[in-house]
């Protein structure tokens, strides 16, 4: 644009030889500006879509982590039930007088993933998955951690907001434990009586 108002400064040129020149640089300049913005509006979108890819990929993957351990409850229920018959068996094997055999059936059923330690801290399946996946967390990180989760307290939260709301909680909490010497994490939730004003 600089060099079409020098040209228009030196040289005398025709009317239409001038409207030409500034039609072209004013094309020019909007050609500029059209293509600037496409290309932020692309990286935008391009952005946003990488960002929308990475939060599913997680969600995706707490699913499939969380439905792992329910499945593994449930696992551990059907053992539990089931852990007369082993006693039976046991028993059989110890009347004959074959502990060896008795040894190798012990170990084989403290080796089951049924007999993984899951633990029971809230009623809410869900969110007693998730506390379960911290409390592991916290115990290879040495952090103490506890929890009070009063029944009838979460029930009414959707799960997907449950996993979004404990879930950004206790990894904040984690990782500002982090580190820290007898660091510990503790979260309760329960239900509060109505206070009655005097009237």
């Amino acid at each position: 644009m600089l060099t079409f108002v020098a040209v228009s400064d030196q040289y005398m040129l025709s009317p239409s030889l001038d409207r030409m020149i500034i039609l072209s640089a004013v094309f020019l300049l909007a050609a500029n500006l059209l293509v600037f913005g496409i290309s932020q509006y692309s990286q935008k979108k391009s952005l946003e879509f990488t960002e929308m890819q990475l939060l599913l990929s997680r969600e995706s993957d707490l699913a499939d982590y969380y439905k792992m351990l329910l499945s593994q409850n449930e696992n551990q229920s059907v053992l539990i039930h089931d852990i007369k018959k082993h006693l039976q068996s046991i028993e059989l094997l110890n009347e004959k007088g074959e502990s060896d055999k008795i040894h190798a059936y012990i170990k084989q059923l403290m080796l089951s993933s049924e007999l993984k330690e899951v633990s029971r801290m809230c009623s809410h399946e869900m969110l007693n998955a998730i506390l379960s996946r911290y409390s592991r967390r916290c115990c290879t990180e040495n952090i103490a951690f506890h929890t009070d989760i009063r029944k009838g307290t979460t029930e009414f939260i959707a799960d997907n907001d449950l996993t979004a709301l404990f879930c950004n909680l206790l990894d904040n909490a984690a990782e500002a434990a982090a580190g820290i010497p007898d660091a510990f994490i503790e979260i309760s939730s329960g239900k509060r009586k109505k206070l009655r004003l005097p009237s």
